[in-house]
């Protein structure tokens, strides 16, 4: 059976035209009547008109995202439904006539189609392609795969689904052809759009009262532990950190706690019942380090400098204990308590890196909430930032509390304001939104301004003047907005690198980074559209309808 033309009523067959069996009109695609003749000037459209307009405008949308959302499959469906309902005297003359109805809701409709085919592309399932640009780390070449190799399947799929002819070739042309496009245009538009980062884990990022809790817990574990060393292997691991501090002029009577410190080692000062010599434990090296914690970092002098030594001494002795020092039989329990050091030195230091990003943070906002109501507050928080990172003979606060690498370049990058942020400020800033003296000068500029422009109507002058500084003030806000999200990332970073962090994203699933839905359905519906511009550059079979006075 030759294929079915559902706008002429005709049958075609190698080029020999037929003509369809009267009953055919039953399958021509259901037409609109034609609109009225013109109404006179002046008289306007009923509601009614209008209301059917709206609704043959949703319609039409609502097909075009059904079409782009199912791959071109909705023509097939409804052809199929029509053929065995009788309404088509064949398949393919349903395929032939569901075709024309889609073209003439698209000429009927053209924007609203090309907006239903963003809706129906972004209704489209994800295939994996920002799972697997963040597997490989979310740079630019993993997005540009990731979105590419995603786009290269979505295309060949639309591409081939919307092809009709049922000829192979003509399938596997236009999938190729739709591959190419998805994938040129995923790889570029997922390179520079596509989320950054690679994959992250859900696991909730502790508070720094929760790294304070978390460490005090880990010390009273720590403390009451079984083991139990030689008390001369103590006594042994002073004597490095007590050259070092008087080889660095130290004393006991400007470093007294210190010293101090250095006289408990050789003497386990929670053993007084037992005496001199008695085995050590855990407890009585974190009653040495808690005599240390004392030295007020105000008045301690050269006491502060002094004690981190002694700190590092009792450190590596349960971390890392010397040979012997560990009493036969106890290795197990000397292992068990290495580990719970380890997480309590790493919580600690979480905990003091964490309060003192905190007290940058809190210090910004007190010092703008006090002198400009709030709204300089990413200034005094980039201020705060870069006096953490000012250093002294190598140093800098920043480094002394065990900032590392990653962390101090990312403060410095926030320090630094990036391209946006700066042009944010640039334009807040012309526009008045500190308020003001600044404000005013920029509405009564505007306000002039515009009142000059528009024939001096005083009435669009005021309203530029009020609108300006209100847009300057929007843009402050946004500012500080993005500024207070970036700190809080800085923190949540900072507070990451400590063991229960560690130990909740061990068991927390990973996630991919949050976005890339716009780009993709930006992606799928351009590669749709170039797809119809690509078939309607194909010349196609048409038949010239025959004049109804012929009949």
């Amino acid at each position: 059976m030759g294929k079915y033309d559902a706008e002429s009523s005709t049958m075609f067959s190698g080029g020999v035209t037929e003509s369809a069996p009267a009953s055919s009109d039953k399958y021509l695609p259901s037409v609109a009547a034609p609109s009225p003749a013109g109404a006179p000037p002046g008289v306007n459209r009923t509601w009614g008109d209008t209301l059917r307009g709206v609704g043959q405008t949703a319609v039409d949308f609502a097909t075009a995202a059904g079409h782009s959302g199912t791959f071109g499959l909705d023509v097939r469906r409804d052809a199929l439904a029509g053929w065995l309902a009788g309404d088509y005297p064949s398949y393919s003359a349903g395929v032939e006539a569901e075709q024309r109805k889609l073209a003439k809701q698209r000429e009927r409709s053209p924007y609203a189609s090309i907006a239903g085919d963003v809706a129906g592309a972004a209704m489209l399932p994800s295939m994996g392609g920002a799972g697997l640009a963040a597997r490989l780390g979310g740079g630019w070449g993993a997005r540009a795969l990731g979105y590419g190799a995603e786009g290269a399947a979505l295309g060949a799929a639309q591409g081939a689904g919307t092809t009709y002819t049922g000829k192979p070739l003509d399938y596997l042309t236009s999938a190729g052809t739709g591959g190419a496009i998805g994938g040129v245009l995923g790889a570029g538009m997922g390179s520079i759009f596509g989320p950054r980062g690679g994959m992250r884990s859900t696991a909730e990022v502790p508070s720094t009262d929760r790294l304070y809790r978390e460490k005090g817990a880990n010390y009273r574990e720590l403390e009451n532990q079984p083991v139990r060393y030689e008390a001369q292997a103590l006594a042994d691991a002073s004597i490095h950190p007590e050259r070092t501090l008087r080889r660095d002029r130290f004393h006991e009577s400007t470093s007294p706690v210190s010293f101090q410190a250095l006289d408990e080692m050789r003497g386990a000062p929670t053993a007084f019942p037992l005496g001199r010599g008695t085995p050590v434990t855990p407890g009585d090296i974190e009653f040495i380090r808690k005599g240390l914690n004392q030295i007020s970092p105000v008045t301690g002098g050269p006491d502060i400098a002094a004690q981190r030594h002694v700190k590092r001494a009792l450190d590596d002795f349960i971390l890392n204990p010397p040979q012997g020092a560990v009493m036969p039989g106890m290795e197990a329990a000397a292992r068990e308590a290495t580990a719970i050091a380890e997480r309590a030195r790493g919580n600690h230091g979480a905990y003091r890196r964490g309060e003192f990003f905190d007290d940058i943070l809190n210090n910004a906002q007190n010092t703008a909430g006090s002198t400009y109501s709030g709204l300089n507050l990413q200034n005094f928080a980039r201020q705060g930032v870069r006096s953490a990172l000012r250093q002294t003979k190598g140093e800098s606060p920043a480094s002394k509390v065990g900032m590392n690498d990653d962390e101090i370049a990312a403060l410095t990058r926030f320090a630094r304001v990036p391209l946006g942020d700066g042009t944010l400020r640039y334009f807040d800033r012309l526009m008045g939104g500190g308020g003001g003296l600044g404000a005013v000068v920029a509405g009564g500029t505007a306000g002039g301004a515009a009142s000059q422009y528009l024939a001096d109507n005083p009435t669009w002058g005021g309203l530029a003047g009020v609108a300006i500084p209100a847009a300057g003030l929007g843009l402050r806000l946004l500012g500080n907005r993005r500024a207070m999200q970036n700190m809080n990332d800085l923190g949540d970073m900072i507070r990451q690198r400590s063991p229960l962090y560690q130990e909740r994203a061990a068991t927390a699933p990973m996630v991919q980074p949050p976005g890339g839905g716009t780009t993709a359905s930006a992606r799928d519906a351009m590669t749709l559209e170039l797809l119809r511009l690509q078939e309607r550059g194909v010349p196609r079979i048409t038949v010239t309808p025959r004049d109804p006075r012929e009949e």
